[in-house]
């Protein structure tokens, strides 16, 4: 049997539709699971975490050292960035931190519930630092 690609879903966005807003919720009532994979500086980093749907609930899944790690997400109507990428981080540590951290991050994770105005702010917030800091780069870059 044939394994089909799961699709991607980097940062922010996936095809144009932005994480946390109704288009999104709509695709997550569609899908099963993907792959998220944080970006930095256009360049994919070297992991990536697979998301899938057990009834209501989505969990993020990553194999480190041939043993598969699993992390809570949350409800299709609270997965948002900022869950996914705590999983990333958390799901990357080495052995030693995952093990010693995983109790600290759980209670963080059933403590944060934001709201789509909350998540659309902060969403425009890191956009304007992202700009920012492309524009600093084109600076340094271009000697000015």
């Amino acid at each position: 049997m044939r394994k089909t690609k799961l699709p991607l879903v980097t940062d922010v966005d996936y095809l144009g539709i932005m994480i946390g807003s109704d288009a999104w919720l709509n695709w997550l009532e569609q899908t099963t699971s993907f792959r998220y994979e944080p970006r930095q500086q256009g360049k994919s980093l070297l992991y990536e975490i697979t998301v899938r749907q057990r009834g209501k609930y989505w969990y993020a899944y990553r194999k480190v050292n041939n043993r598969l790690r699993q992390f809570y997400l949350a409800k299709s109507e609270n997965l948002d960035w900022e869950r996914l990428q705590l999983a990333v981080d958390f799901l990357s540590q080495s052995e030693a931190d995952f093990y010693r951290n995983r109790e600290t991050v759980r209670q963080k994770v059933c403590t944060t519930e934001s709201t789509p105005e909350q998540l659309r702010s902060r969403i425009v917030e890191l956009e304007a630092k992202c700009r920012k800091l492309e524009t600093e780069n084109f600076k340094l870059k271009s000697g000015m």
